[in-house]
């Protein structure tokens, strides 16, 4: 298994506890979301919203663009520049009351950790994306993929 900083260096990303819900402002739309009370969270360099669970084999990136493609095209750009591989899974999803996909993917970073993607993108408008990215390790136990999915659950957006 993987250490928990060879999971936070690899992706700067990083038993749910009830958490308020927290909202980032991002511009428009914002995010919305609950995570346990053990979660970090900081908008990076590229004005992304990274989410760091406690023990570090979950997180989550939430990101907003400007695209008037398809969202088939979009998955494979995004996990093209993060160099994942989409295993060709996909599902119809959501992100509050916007519709969109859930593509699954794969990454294994310079490192040598596995991980495993679901990147889920909506449309918002004719020319804007909302998306996230729930990251965890290939290995990560029951109680681990559970604490990511509820905070995938509970992501809503405010606006625009």
């Amino acid at each position: 298994m993987v250490s928990r900083t060879q999971f936070a260096a690899v992706l700067c990303l990083g038993a749910l506890a009830a958490a308020p819900a927290l909202a980032r402002d991002m511009g428009d739309p914002a995010f919305v979301f609950q995570m346990p009370d053990d979660w970090t969270s900081k908008i990076d360099e590229d004005g992304n919203l990274i989410l760091n669970g406690g023990d570090h084999a979950e997180g989550f990136s939430l990101s907003h663009a400007k695209y008037e493609g398809d969202l088939d095209a979009f998955a494979a750009q995004v996990m093209d520049v993060a160099k994942g591989t989409l295993t060709g899974q996909k599902e119809a999803a959501s992100i509050a009351q916007y519709s969109g996909t859930a593509y699954y993917a794969t990454m294994t970073p310079s490192s040598g950790v596995d991980l495993k993607l679901k990147f889920v993108a909506v449309r918002i408008d004719p020319a804007t994306i909302a998306a996230y990215t729930e990251i965890l390790l290939s290995d990560a136990t029951p109680a681990q993929t559970e604490a990511a999915d509820a905070v995938a659950r509970s992501i809503t957006l405010t606006g625009p």
